[in-house]
């Protein structure tokens, strides 16, 4: 059985493989927001239009509502959570879920390379990927990423 939505299977894998670069990213996106010069922010609100002056509140209004960076956190969260989830489910179960996730996604080794070091059958290779992933689909979920009737459409 595949996982699903396909999406967001893809994209809970690419902040897998990229998670130190999708913070750097972040990071950076960050500073050059707090670093830029920001120019005169206009609300229009429902007594007509409001203007600031404050490059700091400024740059707190572009931190707070850039939707890229929004979301990068919020996926970046889901590995962070991903991670110590399975580290209490390896302590409590005796598997080797972090090792999985380490050495897959973070070093990038092949499937034969990470059943080797981890020795295990490329069976429960297979099915502890897919444990990971389902977790993280459910974390994402919660998290808003996904919206659930997609999830539940792919059960």
């Amino acid at each position: 059985m595949r996982l699903e939505p396909g999406w967001a299977v893809k994209t809970l894998e690419h902040f897998l493989y990229n998670y130190y670069n999708e913070l750097r990213i972040v990071h950076d996106m960050k500073r050059d927001i707090i670093e830029s010069s920001p120019a005169q922010f206009t609300e229009i609100g429902g007594n007509g239009v409001s203007h600031s002056n404050n490059p700091t509140e400024l740059k707190g209004i572009k931190l707070a509502t850039n939707q890229e960076i929004i979301r990068k956190e919020k996926w970046l969260r889901v590995v962070k959570d991903l991670v110590e989830d399975m580290k209490v489910i390896d302590k409590r179960e005796g598997k080797k879920y972090v090792g999985l996730i380490q050495k897959k996604y973070f070093d990038e080794l092949g499937e034969n390379q990470v059943c080797e070091e981890l020795n295990i059958e490329r069976t429960t290779y297979f099915k502890w990927k897919k444990d990971i992933l389902r977790h993280g689909l459910m974390l994402a979920t919660a998290l808003g990423l996904i919206k659930y009737e997609e999830l539940r459409k792919a059960s």
